[in-house]
């Protein structure tokens, strides 16, 4: 049993401090979801050097996670996909 595994976490973030904290979050357990804007993704994935796809950086600082995408992150129908999905879950943590 991992110490975090009830919690459920909304990840907002975008470059280095905030995605490396949740993916140590993920490590203990919890589950962490990282919303992405569409297209592109986080603007980490292009950093160099490249894997695959993405950057190594991108999947360093982001294993662990589920990853969905949110058109217009400030948009009204955005900010009713974030809170549906906060009240679904009986704890909510945004980082």
């Amino acid at each position: 049993m991992k110490p975090l595994q009830h919690l459920t976490i909304l990840d907002l973030s975008r470059v280095l401090a905030c995605p490396f904290a949740s993916m140590i979050l993920a490590e203990l357990g919890a589950t962490v979801i990282k919303v992405e804007q569409p297209g592109a993704g986080d603007e980490t994935r292009g950093f160099e050097p490249q894997l695959a796809a993405d950057s190594a950086y991108f999947f360093a600082c982001n294993r662990s996670k589920a990853s969905i995408t949110v058109t217009g992150i400030d948009s009204p129908a955005s900010v009713k996909t974030r809170s549906r999905l906060s009240l679904s879950w009986s704890r909510f943590h945004a980082l």
